[in-house]
Order: structure tokens, then sequence, then C-alpha cells
């Protein structure tokens, strides 16, 4: 990718989704491809870190049961940490992969999707941590404004 070269033994279809398979369907879809693979890896790195540092640590855990009456199904974290901010208080992480480059974005600048990146995490955990006392820490906010700050500071 960095070079140039073509990509040896890509095949011919998605995993995920079934369209046609190249280095851009694989860096944007969501259903097959490299994003699962990147969130994966970031998830399981930030864990991994997370657990030298702290004793209560849990990868994928249940913010919100499913609910079988009305079809809604659960909603997981990636990590989650006791003790992060506060003593004996649970953080909920959750990794987003955004490609700011996508196809989808192009109208919009790159600080305007994470914005929206982070709105999405933000309508779809909250209330169900507040429920649970535990945190969402707003990392992609975090992650957005140091990128901000680097880019005004050259």
């Amino acid at each position: 990718m960095r070079y140039k070269r073509p990509l040896l033994r890509m095949p011919a279809t998605c995993d995920g989704c079934g369209a046609a398979f190249n280095l851009e369907h694989a860096l944007d879809c969501r259903k097959g491809g490299l994003v699962i693979q990147r969130h994966n890896e970031i998830r399981d790195a930030l864990g991994d870190l997370a657990s030298i540092a702290f004793r209560n640590v849990i990868k994928e855990p249940i913010v919100k049961e499913a609910n079988i009456r009305d079809g809604t199904p659960a909603l997981i974290a990636d990590i989650s940490i006791r003790g992060l901010w506060q003593p004996q208080s649970v953080a909920l992480l959750d990794v987003r992969v955004v490609d700011t480059d996508a196809p989808s974005h192009i109208p919009r600048n790159t600080v305007a999707v994470l914005s929206s990146a982070e709105e999405e995490k933000k309508w779809k955990y909250n209330s169900a941590a507040e429920a649970r006392g535990a945190s969402l820490p707003l990392l992609l906010y975090l992650l957005m404004e140091c990128w901000v700050e680097k880019q005004i500071s050259y």
C-alpha cells in the first residue's frame, strides 16, 4: 500500500458483504475487510495495556442486556475498567475506527467526521452507562482535540 505496489492474494469478493474486493473496499467495509480486524486489534491492545495498570479489566462487557420482548439487541462495550477515573467506579470504553478519507465523508472535514462519530457513541451508550453507574470517557473527542491542536501547531 505504502509503495503503490499491487497487493498479492486478495480475494475476489468481500467475505462480509459479497461486494467486489479491492484495497479501498477493504478499508471501508463495515461488515468484512479490515475494519473489524483494526477495531479488534485496538481493543485488544487497550485491554492488554489496561490490565497491566488495573486489576479489574473486562473485554466486551455487557452494558445492557438484550430485550427479547421488543427485539432490542444487547449493548456491549469493548472494555470495562474499574478505577480508571475514580476508585471503585467503572469506565466503559468503546473503540471506533473511522476512515476520514472514505467516499461517504468527502464533503465534510475531519473534525466534522470525528464529531459525528462521537455523537453517535454518546447517543448509543450514555443512558445505558448512566443507568449502570458507569462513565463513558470520550476518548474519541480527546484524540480529535489532540489532532486539531497538532494541525494548528504545524
